[in-house]
């Protein structure tokens, strides 16, 4: 059997290097994984020695299963949690590119190495990521406000302050990934916020270089069985070359060679929320320098798809209109993503079966992937055929949608992965906008309610955070545009916890100004 057991010692970037590391070192062929970080946020070498001296706690996360279980322990138990193969250090962002921040090193590699219950624990370091361009805090201000800039003070750093001392078995190439990737199509969209990766592309380009490093792996051969969510699909090719260039080149940027236009061909089947998922989806694909094709095929309320109403854009000349079966929608383009929905029970029983008897006559190499849309709660009150089951709640509907996808869903082999729109909706009508963003109880409004979806919808299959979208519809720009910061919120806690409920914090209506970003986290 072929273990490892590898712990980190930062901040907020570890786990961010290490969210999808476990999935990644099993299909790299380690058999048993036991992965941890103890992080405490915005933490520094500097005071990871205070806390290891003081015996301060931190966060402690740790997979062992492939589920992170989060407890609190101090530095001293977290060593002596396990037999260490590898412990990890990185030093906080923005003194990743100051030799002087990194003056009591040893005597924290020191601290740890008289504790590892491993006598044979190697020390690595994370180079790190620099921030993203438009990256607006001060901590930005010393590198001159410039990614080269800092990019090569890092690696300046880690050459002369890391690469020198014994203590140190390897460096970890993670932010010359990050340089690499962001020269390909993907652009300077692998931050979340402009500082921590981002939740779902960023942090699995973390993770692969951590597992091609660790196993000696060729990226080529990741990714293939474990990838969890269709963005890492899509942007597989990039990731892998930016990973296999960093291993290869650790100190030198490789410019990629997959950088042209991409396509993506996406077909969102359904009721009616088929149609507010998709509303928007060509143009936020189109901003993104994506050639899209987009479908929407919307069936009536006993999902039978005889002769459905099915729209496509394949350009700025607008939508092309006819009526269609399920399975000639299916097989009029050759599909990327085929998103399904629908209320969970209408999506079991009548839905998800026939469209996956559908695909299997598909060749293989032109299967389509099968998405799963958790679509959103009715209003209170609706006056809707089926509500009844439900209590006529939308908290209790709510909470059947999401262990409808976690324990039905999710475990169902024919379908890819899930996109959160229902969490999405229901974190913003816990702000100040209420429950006003649909129209009849179920339908989303095509103004707020169909834009933030549909951005949902984009966001998730492209991984660029939703903040990176810009475009507004002429109908309903003056609408969305002063909310843009609730929905953005909305999306990132959306993927971030996809079946758990956080509270908006937009619970009052701003005096004036626009936000579109997070906020402090």
């Amino acid at each position: 059997m072929r273990s490892i057991r590898i712990l980190s010692i930062g901040n907020s970037f570890s786990r961010d290097s290490f969210y999808y590391l476990p999935g990644l070192l099993r299909e790299a062929g380690y058999d048993d994984v036991k992965a941890a970080y103890l992080a405490v946020g915005g933490c520094s070498i500097e005071k990871h020695l205070q806390m290891a001296l003081s015996g301060e706690n931190y966060s402690y996360m740790k997979n062992t299963d492939g589920t992170w279980v989060s407890t609190e322990s101090d530095m001293n138990a977290g060593l002596a949690d396990e037999d260490w193969d590898y412990i990890v250090f990185h030093q906080q962002t923005g003194a990743s590119g100051k030799p002087e921040s990194l003056s009591c090193l040893d005597d924290l590699t020191g601290f740890v190495q008289e504790r590892c219950t491993n006598p044979g624990v190697m020390f690595l370091w994370n180079m790190t990521w620099t921030f993203a361009k438009d990256y607006s805090r001060e901590a930005f201000d010393y590198y001159g406000r410039d990614q080269m800039k800092m990019y090569e003070a890092i690696a300046g750093t880690v050459r002369s302050c890391i690469m020198t001392r014994k203590a140190f078995s390897g460096v970890v190439p993670t932010g010359t990934a990050f340089m690499n990737f962001r020269t390909s199509y993907f652009g300077d969209n692998a931050n979340e916020d402009g500082l921590h990766a981002g939740l779902y592309v960023g942090r699995f380009l973390a993770a692969m270089t951590f597992a091609a490093y660790l196993s000696g792996t060729d990226a080529n051969l990741l990714g293939k069985k474990y990838c969890p969510e269709f963005c890492h699909f899509y942007n597989m090719k990039a990731m892998r070359e930016a990973v296999n260039n960093a291993v290869e080149h650790p100190f030198d940027i490789t410019p990629s060679s997959v950088i042209s236009k991409r396509r993506l061909r996406v077909l969102s089947a359904g009721d009616g929320r088929a149609m507010d998922s998709a509303r928007y989806l060509w143009d936020f694909l189109n901003e993104k320098n994506i050639a899209a094709t987009v479908g929407i095929l919307v069936c009536g309320s006993d999902f039978s798809y005889s002769d459905s109403s099915y729209r496509k854009k394949s350009g700025p000349s607008g939508w092309t209109e006819k009526a269609a079966s399920l399975e000639e929608a299916l097989n009029d383009e050759r599909w990327d993503a085929v998103i399904l929905s629908g209320t969970p029970d209408d999506l079991v029983e009548n839905e998800l079966s026939p469209i996956a008897e559908l695909l299997k006559k598909i060749r293989s190499d032109r299967r389509p992937k099968l998405l799963w849309n958790m679509t959103w709660a009715y209003k209170d009150g609706a006056d809707v055929p089926g509500f009844e089951k439900y209590g006529n709640s939308r908290q209790l509907m709510y909470e059947a949608i999401l262990s409808n996808a976690k324990d039905r869903i999710d475990p169902d082999r024919r379908v890819f992965s899930i996109i959160p729109s229902a969490v999405t909706v229901e974190i913003m009508r816990s702000s100040y906008l209420g429950d006003t963003i649909t129209v009849n109880g179920v339908d989303l409004t095509e103004d707020i309610g169909s834009y933030a979806v549909s951005v949902t919808a984009a966001a998730y299959l492209t991984g660029i955070p939703a903040k990176k979208f810009h475009y507004l519809p002429e109908n309903g720009k003056d609408e969305i545009e002063p909310v843009r910061m609730i929905i953005n919120d909305a999306i990132y806690y959306a993927f971030r916890q996809p079946y758990k409920f956080r509270a908006s914090k937009y619970i009052e209506k701003a005096e004036s100004g626009l936000d579109a970003g997070f906020g402090d986290r």
